[in-house]
């Protein structure tokens, strides 16, 4: 597989009276068709700008983006996006949320509303459908914003902190089905992030931001494991022992072969 989407330098900075704010800097970074990539750094360093980039929310000010179809046409790809804030609207039941984009599109089909009511139900809110967002937890909430975001069925899909509010046994599940609709579907994921252990179990591939600038790229483990700042709780805990060990799965597992247990 080829890249599906190229940004080539890459720059964009934040205009008020003030001044402006350089947000990225000559930022080049491309995303392989199916691949699962996340974005790490501290809060305010470009990540979320990126994203909006990718998503055409944003005119990058220079450089240029290449979108390579396997088919070879020139149509960007079918984009989902999933905002840090849930945007739900207040005067819609959290059916008539998630169903948002299908009613725009005119495709509430009898497939589109039984993959609604699947998702709705593998997510833990198939009980609550009639409920408005401000009857529900801020994880709930969350688990409905990515249920409006799947449900059109994208190419390429952009999650700003999809994790947020999730507990681990969602999380799980929110990783199962990202893997499906890689494997199944074909979608490609751009991923930001602070939930580094996620990251490590789940992506192909991570890329550090700091100041608006593309820092390094690297498989999860080559990443984390060479890390002494940013990496995972279970790198940090054994690394005495196992250097390469990311994940507490990783742990375990060498342990096991070890004899350690």
């Amino acid at each position: 597989m080829g890249a599906l989407i190229e940004l080539k330098n890459i720059g964009y900075s934040y205009h008020n009276l003030a001044g402006e704010t350089d947000a990225i800097k000559d930022v080049s970074f491309q995303v392989e068709e199916g691949e699962f990539v996340a974005l790490v750094g501290a809060s305010g360093c470009g990540k979320s700008t990126l994203l909006s980039i990718i998503a055409g929310l944003l005119a990058p000010e220079t450089g240029t983006i290449v979108v390579n179809n396997p088919d070879g046409s020139l149509h960007y790809p079918r984009v989902g996006y999933m905002l840090q804030h849930d945007h739900l609207f207040e005067w819609r039941t959290i059916y008539q949320n998630v169903t948002l984009g299908l009613e725009i599109h005119h495709a509430l089909t009898k497939e589109r509303t039984d993959y609604v009511k699947q998702l709705l139900s593998d997510y833990g809110l198939e009980s609550f459908q009639d409920k408005r967002p401000s009857e529900l937890s801020g994880g709930m909430k969350q688990r409905a914003a990515l249920i409006r975001t799947l449900i059109l069925k994208p190419d390429l899909l952009l999650l700003d902190e999809p994790t947020k509010g999730l507990d681990s046994f969602f999380k799980r599940q929110l990783a199962g089905l990202l893997r499906r609709l890689m494997t199944e579907e074909g979608v490609t994921i751009v991923m930001v992030s602070h939930d580094v252990e996620f990251c490590a179990e789940y992506a192909d591939s991570v890329s550090m931001f700091f100041d608006g600038q593309l820092l390094t790229t690297n498989t999860p483990r080559r990443f984390f494991a060479q890390n002494s700042f940013y990496t995972t709780a279970a790198n940090r805990m054994s690394r005495h022992l196992f250097p390469q060990a990311v994940t507490a799965e990783d742990v375990v597992t060498l342990m096991k072969e070890n004899q350690l247990t």
